[in-house]
């Protein structure tokens, strides 16, 4: 889909357009990151019941012993058996969140995603 969107930017169909190369030189995010952010954002949202979802009825936190990697804000993650569902917003995002640091989860919204971006895509 990015590379029909950027063609219809340049307004260049033929084969010798390299799409992932114009992404980077136009300065656009690729969509799988915009898709990853937008993910994380939006779980902060319903843990933090700042949105009209409620968080009950669709994640509940773990309340497993303490350890190194535990918080109060882990999410029980889903088990899927398809990739269709693995993928979906609820268990991918949750794997993404519950592997952020507990303090970080803790933060306000805005505060939440200036510290969570370059966690997000340090190794990007």
């Amino acid at each position: 889909i990015q590379a029909k969107a950027i063609r219809f930017i340049l307004n260049r169909y033929d084969h010798n357009l390299s799409p992932s190369s114009a992404v980077s030189s136009l300065g656009l995010e690729p969509l799988s990151r915009r898709r990853t952010v937008y993910r994380i954002k939006m779980l902060h949202r319903i843990v933090n019941d700042d949105c009209g979802i409620e968080r009950c009825k669709y994640i509940s936190f773990s309340t497993s012993s303490c350890t190194r990697r535990s918080h109060s804000l882990n999410v029980v993650p889903f088990q899927s058996r398809t990739n269709c569902f693995k993928y979906s917003f609820f268990p991918h995002s949750i794997e993404i969140w519950n592997n952020l640091d507990g303090e970080i989860r803790t933060l306000p919204y805005g505060d939440f995603i200036s510290a969570v971006l370059p966690i997000l895509f340090s190794n990007a």
